[in-house]
């Protein structure tokens, strides 16, 4: 392995490179760069409060990605707060299971899509949700707290709402002693704009704003990465 990195994502990548290039530079090595676009760095407050108005705004947008949090935090995976405490994502385990199933056996995009999309029907999406973890987020929402899963936490979602807050990464980027360049799209209405960080908070963090919808965004700010 080399010792020294350009660390670089778009989208759920950009989000992915974040702790990626902190873990290098944990392991001594030397970051030349961090390269991150259109990542949803806020996940447990600005992402999934944006995600939940989405969808009881009657958009499709973010259905498919609340489905695969739902699915990454309903017990699936042993290394997070909530894992075996009653405090899944989703409803029960018969949705989480279908949904695993359809992440893991399909290879298309918008196969994939598609067959979250019909698991998760439109009657009432939030439903298949844990009720107590959507009143938090749809009651914070109302009362306009930046924060539900910390301000509206309760006994019955402490464990769940430690998991989603475990999976930010904007605390990374606030503290990064090497370079970050993001580059994110003042027009995202997948992951808004209000996911990245204060750049007055870590002189090491530039950020270039473009414009256009979350997907064609990308193409500028690869060409710029690259």
């Amino acid at each position: 392995m080399a010792d020294a990195y350009v660390v670089f994502g778009y989208s759920e990548g950009g989000y992915g490179a974040v702790p990626i290039a902190d873990a290098l530079y944990r392991m001594n090595k030397t970051i030349i760069a961090l390269h991150a676009g259109g990542g949803p760095y806020r996940l447990s407050s600005v992402e999934l409060k944006f995600a939940v108005e989405d969808i009881m705004g009657g958009s499709v947008e973010s259905l498919l990605h609340m489905a695969l949090l739902g699915a990454s935090l309903s017990s699936t995976t042993t290394d997070v707060a909530n894992f075996g405490q009653g405090q899944d994502f989703f409803r029960d385990d018969t949705i989480r299971d279908a949904i695993v199933h359809a992440s893991q056996t399909i290879d298309l995009h918008e196969g994939k899509r598609d067959a979250i999309n019909s698991i998760i029907t439109w009657d009432n999406p939030l439903s298949f949700y844990n009720p107590d973890l959507v009143d938090v987020y749809a009651g914070g929402i109302a009362r306009g707290e930046p924060e539900p899963c910390v301000t509206s936490v309760t006994e019955k979602t402490d464990k769940l709402c430690q998991a989603l807050r475990d999976q930010d990464v904007i605390d990374i980027l606030e503290l990064a002693s090497y370079p970050v360049f993001l580059c994110h799209s003042v027009e995202d209405q997948l992951v808004p704009f209000a996911n990245l960080p204060d750049p007055d908070v870590n002189r090491n963090v530039r950020i270039r704003k473009v414009k256009g919808r979350h997907a064609p965004a990308g193409i500028p700010c690869v060409i710029q990465f690259l």
